[in-house]
C-alpha cells in the first residue's frame, strides 16, 4: 500500500538524500563538516550526531529533493504535497491547472472503477489508488492556491 519511491522511515530518507546528493556537495553550501553530515545521516551511528530538523529542512531546499518531508509525513500519518513553483504560473495558466485537476480527477476515478471491477481490491491496486487520489488532491491544492495568490495581487 506504500509508495516505495518513499522511504517508511525518516532516517532512510536521510540517508537516501544524503548518499545520493552527497555530503562533501552539502558541506560545501551549510559549512558543516562532511563527517558530521556522513554522522547524522548514518542511521546504524549512535554518537551524538543525529540530523535536527533544521538539517532537514535545510538540506531538503538545497537538494530539491522532498523525500525526507514524505517520510515524514507518512511518519505522522500524512501525505506530503510538493506545492513549490505554483505562484510562478500566469493567471491564464488557472485553465490549465483547472484542465489538469479534471485530467487527475479521472484517473483516480478510472483506476478506482477498474479495481472494484472484480468485486475486490489487491494490494497493487490499492498503491494505484493511493497514487491517482494524492495527485489527484495535489491538483485541487494546486488550483485553490493559484487562486489565493491572484487574489493577493
Amino acid at each position: 500500500m506504500a509508495d516505495s519511491r518513499i522511504p517508511a522511515d525518516v532516517n532512510d530518507a536521510v540517508y537516501r538524500l544524503v548518499r545520493e546528493f552527497g555530503a562533501e556537495k552539502l558541506a560545501e553550501k551549510t559549512g558543516t563538516p562532511a563527517g558530521t553530515i556522513y554522522n547524522k545521516a548514518n542511521p546504524n551511528d549512535t554518537g551524538h550526531h543525529k540530523p535536527t530538523l533544521s538539517d532537514g529542512i535545510l538540506w531538503t531546499n538545497i537538494t530539491g529533493d522532498t523525500r525526507i518531508a514524505a517520510a515524514f509525513s507518512r511518519a505522522v500519518g500524512g501525505v506530503f504535497v510538493d506545492l513549490r513553483g505554483l505562484a510562478e504560473h500566469s493567471d491564464a495558466a488557472l485553465l490549465d491547472l483547472l484542465l489538469k485537476r479534471g485530467k487527475e480527477e479521472g484517473d483516480a476515478d478510472r483506476v478506482l472503477g477498474e479495481a472494484l471491477a472484480n468485486g475486490r481490491i489487491s494490494q497493487r491496486e490499492s498503491c494505484a489508488i493511493r497514487k491517482e487520489e494524492f495527485e489527484a488532491i495535489a491538483a485541487r491544492l494546486a488550483v485553490l492556491l493559484r487562486v489565493e495568490d491572484i487574489a493577493r495581487g
